[in-house]
């Protein structure tokens, strides 16, 4: 399939050196994405655009000269040099449509010569083969955009004839087109995309500074009654305008939208949804935030970092988002020009984390107590304003949640059982929890019982007979009862393996003693005797984790 053709041979001579500066700054921001153009109107300082890298700084002159270069643009070019040499550059290129002579290769290699910058002339030869190279320029600076606009709408027209090769037939068209879309503009690709809904056109600016050489403007009457709902609308409008943040204005505040786009896109259109989407920063690079907490007298506490970006600017200044590790804190860093002010909020986000992810961000919240001090720097130390007292507690309770995910850090680390915190935690929680992390860290734990339930081995029947008998604990006596088992912790539909855990109860008077004797002088060695016991003359009890040393597992112990 093939595309209308579009003549690409510039007449230079005929352009303004307004259109030509124009269409040259483009080209070159084309070229150079990272390049910054400089306003020529009233001098331009010894350059019009240029870039630095880590080879050092290149300037490119644009020169609208046609013909041949005489004494007087001899003298232009030479006073636009030493302007350049001031700004030290490592490279210096003429950008002018005139391919030099012999005779004026010699001056110009003359008046370079000798100053340590790489010079170029760079003339209608290599603008022409820039020119096929990005055609969109040549269009939009030399070409009736409208002409190009209909052809497009004509290609259109044609792609809705039977599609004899199916699906990839379709694909080739769809390509075909958005190639033809985007060779519409040079500050903006155009894509295409399709959906269940219809067909959208997304603009891109192709390089850094394209939406200030070629804005987007939009005029809008709308309607706000004197309502609260009204007043929330308009000040989200306004941060759209003000900071770049996207908005919403429903259809009942909706008069009339006009928008002057590239490539058609704009128009009159009547009463509807005003959709804003955030005015975003290309390819903003990310960088890092110290949030420093101190208390009433200056005195540091404690010290977040944050990493984030910047992500939306609009008419007075932008808006910055950044995290910490965890992604519990989440904060906005909004720096309004106009004002000269700067507002910094951070709050807390509960998403699902291991415990050691979460205590940095949870440790840090629970010092934010209302009086300290909160302070935002840069990673280099350099504050961006003064220190700002807190008037409320982050979170209500924070100790409390930080003692808790704590004991739970350490259980998991100490029975290799790790799950994500959970949102809350009860008292039991907390009891059991403290419970199995004095066990873990070797701590006998005293108490007292009130029943124990067990069951004895027949295989161990005899021990067992022969230590009640000794002990009275067949005649309704108190006996020392020494219990070792597995413990577990059941924790939120996790368990949490302990170990073998003993229980001593110095005290235990067996229940039912002198049936329970009875059943185990005639348990088989596979039974298993039911028992009960309650507290003697004490109801203390100490637990510990590990095995009493010589004690057999399934006996009993004095």
């Amino acid at each position: 399939m093939s595309l209308p053709a579009t003549p690409l041979n510039v007449q230079w001579r005929e352009l303004s050196p307004r259109k030509y500066e124009d269409l040259g700054s483009v080209l070159l921001s084309r070229m150079y994405p990272e390049s910054i153009r400089t306003d020529g109107s009233g001098g331009d300082g010894g350059k019009d655009v240029h870039f630095e890298d880590s080879n050092g700084l290149t300037i490119f002159e644009l020169k609208s000269f046609t013909g041949r270069v005489t004494a007087g643009r001899r003298t232009q070019v030479r006073n636009s040099f030493r302007k350049a040499q001031e700004l030290k550059p490592k490279t210096w290129v003429v950008v002018c449509p005139i391919d030099l002579t012999n005779e004026e290769r010699k001056w110009f290699e003359k008046l370079t010569a000798d100053t340590g910058i790489e010079c170029f002339w760079y003339g209608k030869t290599w603008l022409d083969a820039r020119m096929t190279e990005f055609p969109s320029v040549a269009r939009y600076f030399t070409s009736d955009v409208n002409n190009e606009l209909k052809e497009l709408a004509q290609l259109f027209q044609r792609e809705q004839a039977a599609l004899s090769g199916g699906v990839p037939d379709a694909l080739d068209r769809l390509r075909a087109l958005q190639a033809k879309c985007d060779e519409l503009d040079p500050f903006y690709r155009i894509d295409l995309a399709t959906n269940s809904d219809g067909v959208s056109a997304t603009l891109t600016p192709r390089y850094v500074g394209a939406e200030r050489d070629r804005p987007i403007t939009m005029n809008a009457r709308l309607r706000f009654p004197d309502s609260a709902s009204s007043t929330e609308i308009l000040s989200g409008l306004q941060d759209a305008i003000d900071f770049g943040r996207a908005a919403n204005v429903p259809a009942e505040f909706v008069q009339e939208v006009s928008i002057d786009a590239p490539a058609g896109l704009g128009g009159e259109f009547g009463a509807g949804i005003l959709s804003i989407g955030p005015s975003e920063i290309v390819a903003a690079p990310q960088f890092n935030l110290h949030l420093i907490l101190n208390d009433a007298q200056g005195t540091r506490i404690g010290m977040l970092p944050l990493s984030g970006s910047l992500k939306t600017a609009g008419r007075k200044g932008f808006v910055g988002e950044f995290r910490d590790d965890s992604g519990l804190i989440n904060a906005t860093l909004r720096v309004d020009f106009t004002d000269k002010t700067l507002e910094f909020t951070f709050r807390y986000e509960a998403v699902p984390r291991l415990p050691r992810a979460m205590l940095p961000a949870l440790a840090f919240l629970a010092e934010c107590e209302s009086g300290n001090l909160v302070e935002l720097q840069l990673e280099t130390g350099q504050p961006l304003g003064p220190p700002v007292a807190l008037i409320k507690e982050p979170i209500p309770r924070v100790r409390d949640f930080v003692r808790a995910v704590e004991l739970l850090g350490r259980v998991q680390e100490a029975t290799l059982s790790y799950f994500n915190v959970p949102d809350s935690f009860t008292v039991e929680n907390l009891e059991d929890l403290t419970f199995a992390d004095r066990l873990l860290k070797g701590e006998k734990i005293e108490g007292t019982w009130t029943r124990f339930n067990g069951k004895f081995s027949g295989a161990y029947a005899k021990d067992i007979l022969e230590h009640l008998r000794d002990s009275g604990g067949i005649d309704g006596g108190a006996c020392s009862l020494v219990h070792v088992a597995e413990l577990t912790l059941d924790f939120d539909s996790h368990q949490m393996p302990l170990g073998w855990v003993t229980t001593h109860l110095p005290s235990a008077k067996m229940l039912d003693s002198e049936r329970t004797a009875e059943v185990l002088s005639e348990a088989e060695p596979d039974d298993e005797v039911p028992v009960t016991f309650e507290p003697g003359n004490s109801d203390a009890t100490t637990r510990w984790k590990g095995v009493p040393e010589g004690f057999e597992l399934g006996g009993v112990s004095s």
